[in-house]
């Protein structure tokens, strides 16, 4: 049985090579279930609820953003850190391109300055693109699982209202 980490710093995750596998078996022959990827235990939806439950009825007045917050909190926190860096990366860039612009009109210039500004221009957008596939895998499993939770909530309640 394969797990699928939900970890974004396995390098696999975030650069989706994990995929590649199982579009080749699907390529070869139809996909049972066997050849899909398990989630964590810790990642699946009835743990998640439990949790999100448990968070709900701790609190004496509950509220829905408190309780998405203790339970999807630092998840969605850090996906905003990455998000922050990745902008201030994208910020960066322009400066590179000047340099590198300088470097070209200035016939004096050494050349080994004008390989580094490209070379640490490469690693800036190598290290972005990472970071906002890191990013956004974070944020698609923290809405997905948000969507889930409200979801869940909203068919407990038009139970209910039946009843």
């Amino acid at each position: 049985m394969h797990f699928l980490s939900l970890n974004t710093c396995d390098p696999n995750q975030s650069t989706s090579w994990w995929f590649g596998s199982l579009i080749a078996t699907g390529y070869k022959s139809a996909l049972e279930m066997s050849d899909l990827y398990q989630l964590k235990p810790k990642d699946k939806s009835h743990e998640l609820a439990e949790a999100f439950w448990n968070h709900w009825h701790s609190q004496s007045k509950p509220s829905l953003l408190r309780t998405l917050h203790l339970t999807f909190g630092p998840r969605f926190y850090l996906a905003g850190l990455i998000k922050l860096v990745y902008d201030i990366v994208q910020l960066t860039s322009p400066f590179f391109v000047k340099l590198i612009v300088d470097f070209v009109t200035d016939p004096e210039a050494p050349m080994w300055q004008g390989m580094l500004y490209v070379v640490l221009l490469f690693i800036l957008n190598t290290v972005g693109t990472l970071l906002i596939n890191n990013y956004f895998h974070r944020v698609w499993w923290w809405w997905c699982h948000k969507c889930f939770a409200s979801s869940f909530c909203l068919s407990c309640c038009q139970q209910l209202k039946k009843k």
